[in-house]
């Protein structure tokens, strides 16, 4: 019998208490706040939108632009763009720790919009964050302002939005966007043509997670250990999986664009 058809069978024998999802959702439940990273202490709900929730809760989404988002913060921005905001941990994120800054926040999902307004309620942000949904092009030629930082992901219609020839005011801008090369081939290299007269560029790519970036511990009892040393392969791995992984293509890279003008 194959190995993924002895585990869907040993799935049906044994409790949920050795199922890695069920241990995981324990050994997060406790915690209902950000535990480490640029964003540390603010409170967050109990869902995400398009992407996980466990490595939000411990700090370490995104961990590769941890540093960089300090950096950014330090800046003092008077308006964020977030265009995908999702739920908000990034709108939310730094309008709590920059209490200066005012954020416009686009979701084209009705839940993320939910979401954001729940998620700036808790953290008592709401005054300071615009919340609307579809990012056209028309709203950035209207939005837009000098000096703006924007942080964008959007799928790959960063190939779309970010056209300074529609919106002129983009080279007067700081942006950090998700590149989506895996989804729209040749993206990477039309962003860097289009900016690279006017602003530096930084790339920053994805890496795998594993259990040198888990927050919490992780320790099973003494059945659940047995579980891991017989069943479904190596079960703390299964766990830890869960509870760090992004489960994003590995090519995935982030630009962040900033204007020259600002830094000489």
């Amino acid at each position: 019998m194959k190995a993924k058809s002895i585990e869907s069978v040993l799935k049906k024998l044994v409790p949920k208490r050795y199922y890695s999802k069920f241990v995981a959702d324990n050994l997060m439940s406790p915690y209902d706040s950000v535990l480490t990273g640029p964003f540390q202490g603010m409170k967050y709900i109990s869902a995400s939108v398009g992407s996980k929730l466990y490595p939000k809760i411990q700090g370490i989404y995104e961990k590769e632009l941890q540093n960089l988002i300090v950096d950014i913060l330090a800046l003092k921005y008077q308006s964020l763009i977030n265009v995908g905001a999702a739920e908000g941990y990034f709108a939310v994120g730094f309008a709590l720790k920059d209490q200066g800054i005012n954020v416009l926040a686009y979701e084209m999902d009705e839940t993320g919009r939910q979401k954001i307004q729940e998620l700036s309620s808790l953290n008592g942000v709401s005054d300071r964050i615009t919340i609307k949904g579809e990012c056209t092009l028309n709203e950035m030629k209207e939005q837009v302002m000098p000096a703006d930082l924007i942080v964008m992901d959007v799928e790959g219609a960063e190939e779309i939005l970010l056209d300074p020839i529609n919106c002129s005011q983009l080279y007067d801008c700081d942006i950090l966007v998700e590149m989506h090369e895996n989804r729209v081939p040749g993206v990477e290299s039309k962003i860097r043509e289009r900016f690279s007269e006017t602003h530096h560029i930084e790339e920053y790519e994805a890496q795998s997670r594993g259990e040198k970036d888990l927050v919490i511990p992780v320790k099973l009892t003494a059945d659940q250990s047995l579980i891991n040393a017989v069943t479904f392969g190596n079960f703390r791995k299964k766990v830890i999986k869960r509870l760090v992984d992004e489960y994003r293509p590995s090519q995935i890279k982030w630009f962040w664009m900033r204007r020259k003008s600002a830094i000489s």
